[in-house]
């Protein structure tokens, strides 16, 4: 059998078929690197690459180069070679099965079955016989075989002259060479593999490995302990070390992984990927993957369905059902019926005066509807306690009884509203169940005097020293020009202490008068205008007193008398009728009042949007000021 011949890399160790360098006989004329003619021995030599390429290679493509070295520089070639996807790639010797055609016998062995390891390099494990060093054939490992130099020379090794012969280990033997290499300089010449630092810039990779760090061994030959391989990964098969291999997941899901769902994939170093998986969401309300419930919603299950007698079944925070509300009816019961579903809520602020009053009673037992009474405590703002009996209409029976009570006339506004309900079940435990809110109120706010007095429809115009002016009307002018004109309007504070405000609107009327449409805009006091009267007496008055501007301080400057942010304000349409009130908002201003701010001065500080004069009425008029604030009471 025609011996085939492979390329030794002498520096790597490594070979590639000989039909990839044009092909090569043992033994030959000496080469000599660096003289740009290929030659036996040689992988290539300068720019002569024989017919090789980076196709011809196994590789994608690119530019094929050669080293110094006088072996191929695959550095510009695209698609480095995977170990283990069956496709032999330079400087692969060997691919999974695919061997070049070599047997065992092409190496000196009597037979056997060749094999390619995990590194992609000849595995003789299987061969048997030995392959005698010295039968002239060159084996994996041998730089030379006798008389076989692999047409190699003291001059192609870059040593000189003399004579290049082989050791009985079958590897050069450079000391008839006018300039043998010294190992252990640091300097890698000739037959050397490495020398110290000087790796000839070679690495894992070139030696055939994924990667890792490449050394040089004593006797500069390479240390490859600290090279890895990851030669598997990739092929599609799932081996020892791997969670999956392309689209071999080994049965694993996003689902399996914790996900609700999504498509899990596998990584380039076949690890597991999971971000396109979708994660569940405890807290949406949605019962999704692993979760047996999510808040209110159970799933359809009940305590009945989970096998007891009845109770309630909740869903934990973390969603898993929560069973401490379920109930067994035993002969030792001694469990009292169970509330839940209160509406409103409790502690609820601000619930209207006619809306339903409800609640579900659950009992293992069963609830005796006999037993069954509803109690409404009020108390309003003013006027005395009262406890009002009242007769729910009561559904259901058994273990789930549900009641519920819709007043026939509102509950009085501002009230404190304590519900107790009692039931006993049918071995006579008693419950008493009681929960509170508030009812929602609207109030009015009426103008005042300066500091809230008892004073009722009273109007600050812009000079304060006229205070209770008695005019029928108030005329308020934009800009900055003289003769402009502000207003004050204070209201008596009647927001009640604690309470949330809901929603406020300002209600302003524009008395007689031929006037554009225009908007009222009112901002918060700081101060008793009464402090600055004198700087509010020459706003007013304008020539020939001094020219007070709109944000000067002790007339309306921000933050020292007024608030810089509109609290309040009213659009008055041209079409306006006299005496009939426009609405605006106001929920700023009465929510500032509510929490302390300027609630001393209960004032606004109002101007007119546009550069114009309108009136508005007095509370000396028809349609005066007024505030209407919708409160949700606080409970003490």
């Amino acid at each position: 059998m025609q011996k085939k011949l492979f390329l030794i890399a002498l520096a790597l160790g490594l070979a590639f078929v000989a039909a990839a360098c044009g092909g090569k006989t043992s033994g030959g004329s000496p080469a000599v690197c660096g003289n740009g003619s290929l030659e036996a021995g040689e992988e290539c030599d300068d720019g002569d690459l024989g017919d090789a390429t980076c196709e011809t290679l196994g590789l994608v493509g690119g530019t094929l180069a050669c080293t110094q070295g006088c072996t191929f520089d695959v550095s510009s070639c695209t698609g480095d070679a995977t170990c283990g996807d069956g496709v032999r790639q330079y400087p692969e010797q060997c691919d999974a099965s695919d061997l070049a055609g070599a047997s065992c016998t092409d190496y000196g062995f009597d037979g056997g079955e060749l094999a390619c390891d995990g590194s992609c390099r000849l595995d003789t494990d299987g061969c048997t016989g030995e392959p005698p060093c010295g039968d002239g054939l060159l084996a994996p490992g041998e730089q030379c075989d006798g008389d076989n130099l692999d047409g190699q020379t003291c001059e192609s090794l870059v040593m000189g002259t003399g004579t290049l012969v082989c050791g009985d280990d079958c590897r050069f033997d450079t000391s008839g060479c006018s300039d043998a290499p010294v190992c252990g300089d640091n300097v890698a010449e000739g037959a050397e593999a490495c020398d110290g630092s000087d790796l000839r810039s070679s690495d894992c990779v070139d030696a055939g490995f994924s990667g890792g760090t490449l050394a040089c061994e004593s006797d500069c030959t390479f240390d490859v302990s600290g090279c890895f391989v990851d030669e598997l990964c990739g092929n599609g098969t799932l081996e020892p070390g791997e969670a999956c291999d392309g689209s071999d997941l080994d049965g694993e899901t996003c689902q399996s992984q914790g996900f609700l769902g999504g498509d899990l994939a596998c990584d380039i170093s076949c690890g597991l990927d999971t971000t396109a998986c979708v994660a569940q969401i405890c807290g949406n309300g949605t019962v999704e993957g692993s979760e047996s419930c999510d808040g209110t919603n159970l799933g359809g299950l009940t305590c009945v369905s989970l096998g007891y007698d009845g109770g309630i079944l909740a869903c934990a925070s973390t969603c898993d059902l929560d069973e401490s509300g379920c109930q067994s009816c035993t002969s030792s019961d001694a469990d009292a019926p169970i509330a839940s579903g209160h509406q409103p809520a409790p502690e609820t602020r601000g619930y209207p005066g006619d809306g339903i009053i409800a609640v579900d009673l659950f009992d293992a037992c069963g609830v005796d509807l006999a037993t069954i009474s509803m109690t409404l405590e009020i108390t309003p703002p003013l006027g005395a306690v009262e406890l009002r009996p009242v007769s729910p209409v009561v559904s259901g029976s058994g273990s789930h009884v549900s009641l519920s009570f819709t007043p026939a006339t509102p509950l009085p506004p501002g009230s404190i509203i304590v519900v107790t309900v009692t039931a006993d079940d049918v071995n006579c435990n008693t419950m008493i169940e009681t929960w509170r809110y508030s009812v929602l109120d609207t109030i009015t706010l009426y103008t005042g005097g300066p500091g809230g007095m008892s004073t009722m429809n009273q109007l600050d115009e812009a000079n304060p020293s006229t205070n209770i002016s008695g005019f029928a009307e108030s005329f308020v002018c934009g800009g900055d020009a003289p003769g402009r004109q502000r207003v004050i309007i204070r209201f008596i504070n009647n927001i009640p202490d604690g309470a949330l405000v809901l929603e406020a609107s300002l209600y302003l009327a524009r008395c007689p008068g031929d006037f554009a449409a225009t908007t009222i805009e009112c901002y918060g006091m700081r101060v008793e205008s009464e402090a600055d009267r004198s700087t509010w007496n020459a706003r007013y008055n304008g020539p020939p007193g001094p020219t007070i501007l709109w944000n000067t301080p002790g007339a309306d400057g921000v933050p020292a008398d007024r608030t810089g942010t509109m609290g309040a304000s009213v659009h008055l349409p041209a079409s306006a009728q006299n005496y009939l009130w426009e609405v605006g908002p106001a929920t700023v201003l009465a929510t500032e009042w509510s929490t302390g701010q300027g609630s001393e001065q209960m004032g606004m500080l109002c101007t007119n949007a546009n550069p114009t004069t309108t009136s508005i009425c007095s509370p000396f008029s028809n349609g005066p000021p007024q505030m209407r604030v919708v409160i949700a009471p606080a409970l003490p």
